[in-house]
Order: structure tokens, then C-alpha cells, then sequence
């Protein structure tokens, strides 16, 4: 049902940030978007499916190739990564943090 809008939306959010740095390059300034898959925790929708639709909760973890969804804490891992001077020629670049749940699919 609103699986729709949230391509196109996410579609252009990346091609903006793919456009932004291009634009920024030139004076030093990168710029990369994120794109999480599913991010468990207890108090989150997640949880919530977890708790009451067990079995759709364990057919979602089936699906994704790790078998897992990702910590609050593993995708601001990867964000601090990417802004970090470790990443410092990484721009316009879309980090997929998703255990490679879409593979094959780009954005």
C-alpha cells in the first residue's frame, strides 16, 4: 500500500544526495545518503510484530540473507564510518545497511 510512495521518495532522496556532491565536491564537502533495512528493537514496530505475529516475524528474519535485522547501534555505526575521515573518498554514495536483504536491487 505505501510501498510506492516510499520508492519514489527514497529514490529521489538519492539521487538529491548523489547531485548534492557532485555540486560540493569541489570544495571539499561529501555528501552520502543511508538507506537501513529493518532495525529491530524491543519498543519498536519490529517488537511489536515480534510479540504478537511471531510467525510473520520469524518469516521476515527468513528472508533476509543474515537471517537477522540490523541494532539501532550497527546502523550509527556505519553512519559514523561514512562521515568519518576513514570514508574521507566515499561520496555520492547510498550505503545500503540491510544485512543484503534487497541484493539485486538498486536504487
Amino acid at each position: 500500500m505505501f510501498a510506492e510512495p516510499y520508492g519514489v521518495l527514497k529514490a529521489a532522496l538519492i539521487h538529491y544526495g548523489k547531485t548534492l556532491s557532485v555540486r560540493h565536491a569541489p570544495d571539499g564537502i561529501r555528501v552520502n545518503s543511508v538507506s537501513p533495512g529493518n532495525v529491530y528493537f524491543a519498543d519498536g514496530v519490529w517488537g511489536e510484530i515480534e510479540r504478537e505475529t511471531p510467525e510473520l516475524f520469524a518469516e521476515c528474519l527468513a528472508r533476509n540473507p543474515l537471517g537477522r535485522m540490523a541494532t539501532p547501534a550497527e546502523v550509527a555505526q556505519a553512519v559514523l564510518f561514512v562521515a568519518s575521515p576513514a570514508a574521507s573518498f566515499i561520496t555520492g554514495t547510498n550505503l545500503l545497511i540491510d544485512g543484503g536483504l534487497t541484493q539485486g536491487v538498486q536504487f
